[in-house]
C-alpha cells in the first residue's frame, strides 16, 4: 500500500497525528509496522492515520486555487 502527500504546503496544514504519521513514512519510509512501534499505537492505527491524511491533503489541495 502507498500513501503520498508530496505538497509541503498541504502537510503543513493537516493536524499534528497525521503529519507525523505521514512524514515518518515518507520522509523516513519507515514502514507502518515500525512506525507503530515508535509511536506506540497499532498498525491499524497508523495506517487509519495515514489514510486520512491522505484524504485530507487531497481535500485540501482541490479546495486550493
Amino acid at each position: 500500500m502507498h500513501f503520498t502527500c508530496e505538497n509541503e504546503e498541504t502537510r503543513r496544514d493537516l493536524p499534528e497525528g497525521e503529519s507525523l504519521v505521514l512524514a515518518l513514512y515518507l520522509d523516513e519510509e519507515l514502514e507502518p509496522h515500525e512506525i507503530s512501534e515508535i509511536l506506540g499505537v497499532s498498525e491499524t492505527g497508523v495506517l487509519d492515520l495515514l489514510r486520512r491524511a491522505v484524504q485530507r491533503c487531497r481535500h485540501i489541495e482541490q479546495r486550493r486555487p
